[in-house]
């Protein structure tokens, strides 16, 4: 054999050797990949525990926080706006005066006026002493009875005269007065729309000068209910709102009218449901939004469970100790099941019967106290390496890995 011979068949081993070792590496790292892959599902029960605490059946709306009342304070006559005494949020009074307008022209229209009247009281004076003295006349048929009756129809044109002038005097005063502006009601100013030096101009649309909410003490609040739960709200009933400026704080409420008059929002029709709330901390400000729950009944300090407890249904795989005659009895009963581990470590059903329930807990009636203590069935835990998932109802083929024996508990 050549040297070259024993070269090639020196490389060919070589080759061969280095393509065994690749293999063999390659399925020791794959082997490990799967093997360390492979899923280690771990089946749990999730256990809960009755409970006392207070049940609540709510409806759910919105609303928006209002003032009681709400006047908006306008001006009946023209001028310059000379003095403006408060500023937003300020506390006022009734008939505090709060703004005043130039009065110059005003005083001169009071002065003529008197001077009006002072001219037509003269000149009915006169028409008096002219109808007495033409009344002598007449007796002495010294004058004509058309005379007589013209001087009679002076003394009323006079009179008429006289009146007209006081109405003036009267509308001029009324009208300086109107130049005060002050607050109607106890409130406190929300709105203000106007500065010293403006000029403000009285036409058949008053302007807005102030807006004065009737005191923020007490406010009321117009929420939307639709029409399929609007039947379940009552005059006088209970309700719970949030604001979103205070999270987590509750404040109360009470219905005080439901409106007929419908509004249809997104083709659903709602009734305006409006409600009495109490402010004293002054915490609401006017157009805040409120979520609502009104509650429709409410159960205090009863016996309860977890809402995932009453969901939870176990396979039948898990239940086969569970005997026709228990069930037999369960179905007779009407009752409804929660589900527990009896001292044998078997599923047991416990017969109750379902209250009212919220979104966390649901009332238990008919609970034994012996039964008081024990853990209950919220629903079954899949884990393994990767992930973690909970299942609360577990009535299903995929849990037919327990085949008749129960999983572990922790």
């Amino acid at each position: 054999m050549d040297i070259n011979e024993k070269k090639r068949k020196s490389k060919l081993r070589i080759r061969l050797s280095t393509a065994i070792v690749g293999v063999l590496l390659i399925f020791i790292l794959t082997s490990i990949y799967f093997v360390g892959a492979k899923p280690n599902n771990k089946n749990s029960l999730i256990f809960t525990t009755f409970l006392t605490t207070d049940v609540k059946t709510t409806v759910s709306s919105t609303g928006t926080l209002n003032p009681k009342g709400i006047v908006e304070i306008g001006t009946q006559v023209s001028g310059v706006v000379e003095n403006v005494y408060v500023n937003y949020n300020d506390i006022v009074k009734k008939n505090q005066l709060i703004a005043t307008l130039d009065t110059n022209l005003l005083k001169i229209a009071v002065n003529q006026a008197e001077a009006d009247l002072i001219k037509t009281k003269s000149q009915y004076e006169l028409t008096l002493k002219d109808l007495k003295s033409k009344e002598e006349l007449f007796k002495n048929a010294l004058i004509s009875e058309y005379e007589i009756e013209a001087a009679r129809v002076s003394k009323d044109a006079g009179y008429a005269q006289y009146l007209s002038a006081q109405a003036g005097l009267d509308r001029a005063k009324t009208n300086l007065d109107y130049a005060y502006i002050k607050s109607p009601i106890d409130g406190v100013v929300i709105d203000k729309s106007i500065e010293e030096g403006q000029t403000v101009a009285a036409s058949l649309s008053s302007p807005t000068l102030f807006i004065i909410a009737e005191g923020l003490e007490k406010m009321e609040i117009h929420a939307l209910v639709d029409e399929s739960d609007v039947g379940k709200i009552k005059s006088g009933q209970k309700a719970v709102y949030t604001v979103e400026a205070y999270d987590g704080k509750e404040f109360y409420a009470t219905v005080r009218e439901i409106r007929m008059n419908p509004t249809t929002v997104s083709n659903v029709v709602n009734y305006v449901i409006v409600l009495d709330s109490n402010n004293k901390d002054n915490l609401l400000f006017p157009g805040m939004t409120a979520n609502i729950d009104f509650i429709i009944r409410e159960e205090i300090g009863v016996t309860a469970v977890s809402n995932r407890a009453t969901r939870f249904a176990p396979p039948e795989d898990m239940i086969r100790g569970f005997d026709q005659k228990n069930r037999a009895q369960r179905d007779k009963r009407k009752s409804d099941n929660l589900w527990y581990l009896n001292e044998n470590g078997e599923i047991t059903a416990l017969p109750v019967i379902f209250g009212i329930s919220d979104d966390q807990n649901t009332q238990i009636i008919g609970l034994p106290e012996d039964k008081m203590e024990i853990k209950i069935i919220a629903g079954i835990q899949i884990s393994n390496k990767k992930t973690t998932a909970t299942k609360e109802n577990t009535n299903t083929n995929s849990n037919r890995r327990f085949r008749g024996r129960m999983p572990p508990m922790f």
